[in-house]
């Protein structure tokens, strides 16, 4: 009788010790670890050969506001039908990927970039990852915007027309590398 009621009080005890451990808070996530769980659906929601790649977070220089920060998101571009779906695509997604940063407002965005990688061949064969679009755009701008009436796939061309009007490089889109 002793031994079985020896056994009771340890299962008791084991079943004590992992309800604890399942009452134990979950660890909570950060805004940049939320941020990034977030910019993985909307690039994995968009048509296209794309996945997020990374997020990173730098201090913005002393001529933007004190305590923003420059956010640049990079995607993998796998393959694409030509250069104006690409665009069309790559619009839609970074105007997505805009809204998703600067809707973390606790990261204190104000510029913010969407870098497009792939694989290019340079004219000797050599093949490498590099960045083959790019995508900037400040809080001012993006405020100004009203993504419901806008023509998202026609970002790139926006983009490049409002750096020309208001004389700014960190508003632009860049095609850096000959696509077809």
């Amino acid at each position: 009788v002793f031994g079985h009621m020896y056994a009771m009080a340890i299962t008791k005890q084991s079943q004590n010790i992992e309800a604890e451990k399942s009452a134990s808070p979950a660890v909570k996530k950060t805004d940049q670890q939320i941020l990034e769980e977030n910019l993985s659906k909307v690039v994995s929601s968009v048509d296209g050969d794309m996945n997020y790649r990374s997020l990173q977070i730098e201090k913005s220089d002393p001529d933007r506001p004190q305590d923003t920060k420059m956010i640049t998101v990079s995607v993998n571009v796998k393959s694409f039908w030509n250069k104006n779906s690409l665009l069309r695509n790559t619009g839609e997604l970074s105007s997505s990927l805009f809204k998703a940063v600067y809707d973390a407002s606790s990261l204190k965005a104000y510029d913010v970039f969407v870098w497009y990688r792939g694989e290019t061949t340079d004219k000797y064969g050599n093949k490498k990852d590099d960045v083959i679009l790019t995508y900037s755009i400040n809080k001012v701008t993006y405020g100004k915007i009203n993504l419901n009436n806008f023509d998202q796939s026609n970002l790139c061309d926006f983009l490049k027309h409002e750096a020309k009007s208001i004389g700014t490089l960190n508003t632009a889109c860049n095609v850096l590398v000959n696509l077809e």
